[in-house]
């Protein structure tokens, strides 16, 4: 394969060891934890506070990606998440309580997951910038479809990690992800172009205007609920995927090993069955953009009250398949409804927006889960239906 043709699909990895590493991450961290003697919260505290920083630094990476290049940029991001990754793993397989205090190892491990995610913020805005740079506008629609599957096949690689080395230790799939990413980089390096993605030197790189921005971009009154919306997507998956491995220890009587198995298959399910829709239902559809957003966001709600009624792995299985339709086509519906409310040169600003709601989602959803999980094991699954008929009426109310 020439060169040329190896440039784009080096790139596409990237999101592909990113969105693998991700899940698996999100999915074992609260199992692992439990194994050292930490709570629930403590997860979600975690998670949270990276994803913050994520939020925070993606729009300043894609400034700096202007100004020196796509490709010296995404090196750095993925080299920096692959050593985060390491450094976190060895601090969760080496530290413990005794060693640090509860509340030193808690710190610790927060600030290893904030210095992964500070870096990991460059990922994705330089690896989309890279495409729109290569890429004639006539086959512009295919390059961003390059990185729709390469997302999508790291949603289903991280799922079948996790299953693949559960049995043998919860922590072989954080290696696994931190070696992917590495791989990753050392394949950008080689073969990405760098002549067409070069930067420019009168670039601006001044951090706060970028982040006053986005912050402002919020509550633009032409898409401010729309907002809250994507958001909300995001929020109502991540409450129950926090605490669904405790669930399934403590429903089934599952060992953690076990749980992280069935856990696996059940994120297979979720991201396949989104996929799926994404690929061969979704481009045959002539829906407006809103008109996908209330299916969706019913679904995800029936989703999770599937997997808490049915008490079943089968259960687990179709309503982690709802969930990730459901997902897949809210999140359509949003991002298609909210870059048709500005004009063409606010494009961008809207793209921020659409960047920014995954990691908002997820810095509220994860504590929640954890927290409500501590109060009732049901709680979790039934605030994620109750929050998504708030997002069915919100939308509604939008739509007159």
């Amino acid at each position: 394969m020439s060169t040329q043709r190896l440039a784009p699909l080096s790139v596409a990895s990237a999101s592909s060891a990113m969105n693998a590493g991700q899940i698996i991450v999100f999915s074992l961290l609260p199992l692992v934890c439990q194994s050292i003697q930490l709570q629930g919260w403590h997860a979600g505290l975690i998670l949270s506070i990276s994803s913050f920083c994520f939020a925070l630094v993606s729009p300043i990476w894609g400034r700096l990606s202007e100004r020196f290049g796509r490709v010296p940029v995404l090196t750095i991001g993925l080299l920096g998440y692959s050593a985060g990754t390491l450094l976190f793993t060895l601090l969760l397989d080496f530290g413990s309580v005794d060693q640090f205090g509860l509340t030193g190892f808690v710190c610790f491990l927060v600030v290893a997951r904030c210095m992964q995610s500070l870096l990991m913020g460059a990922i994705i805005p330089s690896s989309t910038a890279y495409i729109v740079d290569t890429t004639p506008p006539e086959k512009r629609a295919q390059g961003m479809a390059l990185l729709g599957a390469a997302q999508n096949i790291g949603a289903i690689l991280g799922p079948v990690i996790i299953s693949l080395l559960a049995a043998y230790s919860l922590l072989y799939s954080f290696y696994t992800a931190a070696v992917l990413t590495c791989i990753s980089a050392v394949l950008v390096y080689c073969y990405a172009d760098r002549l067409k993605t070069a930067g420019k030197p009168h670039v601006n790189v001044k951090p706060w205007p970028l982040i006053k921005n986005i912050a402002t971009s919020f509550s633009d009154r032409r898409y401010r609920l729309y907002s809250l919306a994507g958001i909300g997507i995001f929020a109502s998956y991540s409450i129950v995927q926090q605490p669904l491995a405790y669930w399934l220890k403590d429903s089934f009587g599952l060992s953690s090993s076990e749980a992280a198995s069935w856990l696996g298959m059940a994120m297979t399910a979720f991201a396949v069955a989104g996929t799926m829709i994404q690929l061969l239902v979704i481009p045959k559809l002539k829906f407006h953009p809103r008109q996908y957003l209330i299916p969706g966001f019913v679904l995800i709600g029936t989703g999770s009250l599937c997997i808490l009624s049915l008490q079943s792995f089968s259960g687990l299985i179709i309503g982690m398949g709802a969930m990730g339709i459901g997902l897949s086509i809210a999140f359509v519906g949003y991002a298609g409804e909210l870059t048709g409310r500005v004009n063409d040169d606010e494009r961008g600003q809207a793209g921020g927006v659409i960047g920014a709601t995954p990691a908002v989602g997820f810095m509220v959803g994860p504590l929640a889960g954890a927290f409500a999980y501590e109060v009732d094991g049901q709680l979790p699954f039934i605030a994620t239906a109750c929050l998504c008929v708030g997002l069915v009426v919100l939308t509604s109310v939008e739509q007159r």
